[in-house]
């Protein structure tokens, strides 16, 4: 039986390698694909491997899943990588698919959607980040304060991470050429998905997005966690979840810092189920953790949170939140919730949670301690409704397929010639023109220090010289000397 339709799904990372919200999401969706008699693939981004760009071929639960290796470091800057388009396109030929569904560019290429259409395919995308107007990804600065400011190369050169040897005008050059490939590749998608009205609202307001080109799709799962056995504590107390990837963008740190500075009295114990990517964060979010109030369970999988006897969640997230599958989960779970008011989560919560302010760890701290303090208000948010349920994953389903076919039927658009090749290989000219002037200058320098170094050489050679010959002078006039005392003494005798 011929399938439907054959699905590649584009995404910055794959289980095992990376597991999160987006990687769920897109296994899930592929899965269901595959399970009902459609082709469906995964083209994933990834760390490992070194250059050249390669693609691995993998089984992963039975989805086919490539992984375009070696192109790291920086790729949130989307580099030009003719080396990854090139497999990149020869993996669409290959595979013919029916539709590229984008769901994220990052360690993969900046010009998905223009390789595609070049192949007569149609291009779908679901923006679950911001990537596509922050070269840093999320918004975030390094001080972890969020950024509202349109992407453009000027105000983003000091923010972007780089290499030690990149000067400002590589990155500038960079990001002109980063922001050429994206406009080709917005004028090329089919349709842009977004899971929730505050992700659409922050790429409009960034100018990512003119109004009207968005539409929202909330994500779904098929599985979530069954609601948890409620039980009455026998002391006073809070039992406070947070799961998922531990990440400064969550604000795992912060939550910590909110337990640590209640009284031990009220009992307000945080556990977090999960790991954390970076192994210095996580060093420094245990040196921060008083043993008797956050405990840390490691890796989990979600439906193990039904077992814990957990009295609320917390998810003090500092990133722009576009919909968050911790929250679904938590609704699923039963459990009243503490958010900040970052992306979607404020309006997803409605009377199911409090709210502080993203970043505030004293409001943090307050609105735990109203919880540990107000067993009537926690009976109540228990109670309540959020005010956006999740959406029942076949109905998910059913509404990507609508977009899917719109975007067939519609077929690939006319490629514009934006950014040329001229473009592309200048940029390339410049950086090397000036990799080969710091060249220059490396060896000019090199050759001074050299003279410098064989004239203080040949100073000390002279200096020695004239030490040498003063020192066999003396010894010399001295064993005249010695010789004609001698000569005298033997001449008395």
């Amino acid at each position: 039986m011929m399938p439907e339709m054959r699905v590649l799904h584009a995404v910055h990372g794959f289980a095992p390698e990376f597991r999160g919200g987006v990687e769920a999401y897109v296994e899930a969706v592929a899965s269901a694909q595959r399970a009902r008699g459609d082709d469906a693939f995964v083209l994933s981004g990834s760390d490992r491997g070194r250059a050249p760009a390669h693609l691995e071929e993998e089984d992963i639960s039975g989805i086919p899943v490539l992984r375009l290796q070696g192109l790291a470091p920086h790729t949130e800057r989307l580099r030009d990588r003719p080396d990854g388009e090139v497999l990149v396109d020869g993996l669409l030929r290959r595979l013919r698919p029916d539709v590229l569904h984008v769901h994220s560019w990052l360690r993969l290429v900046p010009n998905l959607a223009a390789v595609a259409t070049s192949a007569g395919i149609p291009v779908v995308a679901t923006l679950h980040d911001v990537a596509l107007s922050c070269p840093r990804v999320h918004r975030l600065k390094a001080d972890l304060s969020f950024c509202r400011v349109p992407e453009s190369p000027g105000p983003c050169i000091p923010c972007v991470r780089r290499d030690p040897w990149e000067t400002d005008a590589d990155v500038e050059d960079e990001l002109s050429l980063r922001a050429l490939f994206l406009e080709r590749e917005r004028s090329l998608l089919a349709a842009v998905l977004v899971p929730s009205e505050a992700q659409r609202r922050i790429l409009e307001e960034v100018g990512a997005f003119p109004p009207g080109v968005l539409e929202v799709l909330p994500a779904a799962l098929p599985h979530l966690p069954a609601p948890a056995v409620t039980t009455t504590r026998a002391t006073p107390g809070l039992d406070v979840g947070h799961w998922g990837n531990l990440l400064p963008a969550k604000g795992t740190h912060l939550l910590v810092a909110a337990a640590a500075s209640l009284p031990a009295s009220l009992g307000v114990v945080v556990h977090l189920f999960g790991t954390a990517p970076d192994t210095g964060f996580e060093s420094s979010l245990r040196a921060s953790a008083p043993p008797d109030r956050v405990v840390f369970h490691g890796p989990y999988a979600p439906s193990d949170l039904s077992r814990f006897p957990l009295d609320a969640a917390a998810f003090p997230s500092l990133a722009h939140e576009s919909h968050s599958f911790t929250l679904d989960e938590a609704f699923s779970l039963g459990l009243p919730l503490v958010v900040s008011d970052a992306g979607a989560l404020p309006e997803r919560v409605g009377g199911r949670g409090l709210v502080v302010g993203a970043g505030d760890v004293p409001g943090l701290a307050g609105a735990l301690r109203r919880l540990a303090e107000e067993p009537a208000l926690l009976a109540r948010l228990r109670a309540s409704r959020p005010a956006e349920s999740p959406m029942p994953f076949p109905e998910h389903l059913a509404r990507l397929d609508t977009v899917y076919r719109a975007a067939c039927l519609a077929g690939a658009p006319a490629l514009p010639a934006l950014p040329t090749d001229r473009d592309r290989l200048l940029a390339l000219q410049r950086r090397a023109s000036r990799r080969l002037e710091e060249a220059v200058a490396a060896r000019e320098a090199f050759d001074r220090l050299q003279a410098e170094a064989t004239a203080v050489v040949e100073a000390r050679d002279v200096e020695l010289q004239r030490l040498y010959d003063a020192d066999v002078a003396l010894r010399s006039r001295r064993g005249v000397r010695l010789a004609l005392r001698l000569s005298r003494l033997l001449g008395r005798g």
